[in-house]
């Protein structure tokens, strides 16, 4: 899955105890990920940004999951492939 790229190395906090950027980075792409895998609702409110190839969404309008296919333009299909 591209959003995750390898973890970042090094501390995780800086001197004054704050999160490093990268990391920061780094858990909300992991935060990303573990969401979208509930992600549901209507197909007006489908995802449109923090998207990737596989990406699943579970349509309510039509009653079962659907998943991107393509970006730019979106193109999100059925588990047969069917552009929905």
């Amino acid at each position: 899955m591209a959003i995750i790229t390898e973890n970042p190395e090094g501390q995780i906090f800086d001197k004054q105890g704050s999160i490093q950027k990268w990391w920061a980075g780094w858990f909300r792409a992991v935060f990303i990920c573990c969401f979208s895998i509930q992600d549901a609702g209507p197909d007006a409110s489908r995802p449109t940004t923090d998207l990737w190839i596989g990406r699943r969404y579970f349509s309510t309008t039509l009653g079962y999951p659907i998943w991107l296919r393509s970006t730019g333009p979106n193109v999100w299909v059925d588990a047969t492939g069917t552009p929905r």
